[in-house]
């Protein structure tokens, strides 16, 4: 996990890193898309595709944003920018 704080910009960005499979770019449209879970249905691979819908619409509540950067077979490093509050 990295954490920056850009206070310039008044926000701090959290970065989490994994070295899975990488989301490959004809489904990078589909990632935040509710009970996709990318083809890993058929795997032994556990969940439902809305941790990451939830996840979004927090953060973009608390007027941050979410996204992600992916490489196949290297993995991804998810990250979320948040507003740096006065108080």
């Amino acid at each position: 996990i990295d954490i920056v704080e850009n206070i310039e910009q008044r926000q701090v960005k959290i970065s989490i890193t994994d070295t899975g499979y990488g989301i490959c770019e004809k489904k990078v449209n589909l990632v935040f898309e509710p009970f996709n879970r990318l083809g890993a249905e058929a795997s032994n691979i556990e969940g439902t595709g809305i941790g990451l819908v939830i996840t979004k619409k927090i953060i973009e509540m608390m007027g941050g944003k979410i996204g992600f950067d992916s490489v196949v077979d290297k993995g991804s490093v998810f990250w979320v920018k948040l507003p740096i509050s006065d108080g």
